[in-house]
């Protein structure tokens, strides 16, 4: 109630219309609303979504003010209704940032699409896709329109955190942050930049590098071997930024780590029940102890329902 989302469509004879965008204070609104020459008491303007600006273009000043408002950075997700157990529990896990930030869920079916709107407190796409070629494209053209307006985080539902991540994506030099893999897409250079948790900051070279992004996903049909793809063809890889595996980490037992990482985006591909059984049982119990266990036992690649049995039958004993 103390806000108000300020959306400027700007539409020129011959060009295609332009949205301006902000969410700011009542008071702020309604100068920026005035500044278009529009009465913020209008009835229609509060009961409605758009102001249409004038014939001309947006007036250049309330462009700058539009600008000067900080923008909420946004976390992107994607489930489908098979899924929502696994995206309830990513929800439920999630720290308290240290700054707002507004979730937006890329639905991929109609059922997914009304149980998160029923949980309330997220922005719901619908973006319904079934071939795992199709979800990789619906969730990268909702980072892409997403990062036109702010700086977006994007994670997978089964990319649990911890901790609040943010701090890590504002350290070191690049605009675009990515978790390492070991796996898919890793070719020659030892690691593979991984989708399951990356961070773009709004920048026009941003914008057109997930242009391209998305472009090779679709002749690849997979997201992750088209970003390794560009990683390794592209000039300026100054500007990706590798986020450290210790603290990014996909739960692998060749790659052992001490303690709970900040996001912990575990391998485990098998039923999506489950993955959300294992993950319950660790979220909700003694991660650390856990983790631990499965670093020192070393009986299996993955952390598996067998193998965290093994583990709490080994703690009662």
């Amino acid at each position: 109630p103390q806000s108000r989302m300020v959306r400027v469509v700007e539409w020129r004879q011959g060009a295609p219309p332009r949205l301006f965008e902000a969410r700011t204070g009542k008071a702020r609104a309604s100068k920026l609303v005035r500044s278009l020459g529009y009465d913020p008491a209008d009835r229609r303007l509060r009961c409605g979504e758009f102001v249409l600006a004038p014939e001309d273009r947006v007036p250049d000043h309330f462009q700058q003010q539009l600008e000067l408002i900080p923008r909420k950075r946004v976390i992107v997700t994607t489930t489908s209704s098979s899924y929502l157990g696994i995206f309830e529990l990513w929800l439920r896990t999630l720290p308290r940032l240290e700054e707002e930030a507004e979730i937006v869920v890329a639905c991929l079916d109609e059922g997914a699409a009304r149980r998160v709107e029923e949980i309330g407190g997220c922005r719901v796409l619908r973006r319904f896709a079934t071939t795992r070629a199709d979800i990789w494209v619906a969730r990268l053209e909702v980072v892409i329109d997403q990062v036109d307006a702010t700086d977006v985080i994007h994670s997978d539902a089964d990319a649990f955190w911890l901790r609040d991540p943010t701090p890590f994506l504002e350290e070191g030099p690049g605009s675009m942050a990515f978790s390492i893999d070991h796996g898919l897409g890793a070719n020659d250079k030892g690691f593979a930049l991984c989708c399951g948790f990356y961070a773009f900051t709004r920048t026009e070279a941003n914008v057109a590098f997930l242009r391209r992004w998305l472009r090779r996903t679709i002749q690849l049909r997979d997201d992750q071997l088209a970003v390794n793809d560009l990683y390794e063809t592209e000039k300026d890889v100054d500007r990706f930024r590798l986020l450290p595996y210790s603290q990014f980490q996909r739960c692998n037992s060749h790659f052992p780590v001490v303690d709970p990482p900040v996001v912990w985006h575990p391998w485990l591909d098998r039923d999506h029940s489950e993955k959300l059984h294992v993950w319950t049982t660790v979220l909700d119990g003694r991660p650390q102890d856990i983790l631990h266990a499965f670093y020192r036992r070393r009986q299996s690649l993955v952390l598996d329902a067998r193998e965290l049995n093994a583990i709490l039958t080994s703690d009662d004993e």
